[in-house]
């Protein structure tokens, strides 16, 4: 599993390879918060695939709202049929 540095719960997760310039890892996930908002869909990114921090998100009330979203953002523009980890 998956560490989110901010905290949250992820639910559902996709990693890939970050390209030049990104870190190591670079994916996207849909995490549960809690709050006003308690549910989110991120990017993410890590240099050790354990420990990520999530960036460029949206933020809604339902899981099929933040599942609509995961499904909207693109992972790693050169090669998204070709995850290395998905959930």
């Amino acid at each position: 599993m998956i560490v989110l540095n901010n905290g949250c719960v992820p639910v559902v997760f996709e990693i890939g390879y970050g390209g030049v310039g990104e870190r190591q890892y670079t994916g996207k996930v849909v995490a549960r918060c809690g709050g006003l908002h308690p549910w989110v869909a991120w990017s993410m990114a890590s240099d050790d695939m354990i420990h990520w921090d999530c960036y460029w998100g949206s933020y809604v009330g339902t899981k099929e709202e933040a599942l609509k979203a995961y499904h909207l953002t693109q992972t790693y523009a050169w090669e998204p049929d070709h995850p290395i980890i998905t959930t």
